[in-house]
């Protein structure tokens, strides 16, 4: 996933909202990935890398990085995803203002058959 680690990274260490950690776990990775995130690592404290000795899969690699995460909220974002530059902005302000406990937001799925881009909304959550 190194082709899509560039876009990524910079879309997370260029939010509106700034005070947060990085928690990048590298579960094994052979694909020129450690190049790109060791640049990152250089450049800006937030980010902090956790390397694994083989790959242990998706899950394992999440649990890791729950484990060692210090801040009181978290989201996943995996190597080929991109965020808009405001989309912690956005998660934090209902959890600033309601004291929310869970936000969900709507994202997009790149459909490469089609070209362009797919708006996946958001599940509700019954609350009753």
């Amino acid at each position: 996933m190194a082709k899509y680690l560039n876009q990524c990274l910079d879309s997370i260490v260029n939010q509106t909202y700034q005070e947060f950690e990085v928690l990048l776990v590298d579960d094994g990775s052979t694909d020129g990935s450690a190049q790109i995130y060791k640049k990152y690592q250089q450049l800006d404290k937030r980010v902090k890398v956790i390397k694994l000795a083989a790959n242990q899969g998706l899950s394992n690699a999440r649990n890791v990085g729950i484990e060692n995460a210090t801040g009181d909220y978290l989201t996943f974002v995996d190597s080929d995803d991109w965020l808009n530059n405001d989309f912690l902005e956005q998660m934090l302000t209902p959890v600033f203002a309601h004291q929310a406990e869970i936000v969900l937001g709507n994202y997009y799925r790149y459909d490469e058959a089609q070209q362009n881009f797919l708006l996946l909304p958001h599940t509700r959550i019954n609350t009753s």
